[in-house]
């Protein structure tokens, strides 16, 4: 999670991103407004904002979204 310039809200914002370990590709869209909302040392919990944008049809959606990572321990 950091923050960076979104054009859209035209101010800088918390962004948070799933990536996957073994290289950079994202696994879920963004989260934008990011808050964390529970840690523990079973679960993080981080909610905000969702965005997609059609650029064919020029419309970008905002949806309210909530990620429950459960943290387990590595074998």
């Amino acid at each position: 999670m950091h923050e960076e310039r979104d054009n859209v809200l035209n101010r800088y914002t918390r962004v948070a991103r799933f990536r996957a370990m073994e290289n950079s590709n994202e696994l879920l869209p963004a989260l934008r407004d990011a808050q964390l909302v529970e840690l523990t040392r079973e679960r993080l919990i981080l909610s905000g904002i969702e965005r997609q944008e059609d650029v064919v049809i020029n419309k970008i959606e905002d949806f309210a979204q909530t990620w429950v990572c459960w943290l387990g321990e590595q074998q």
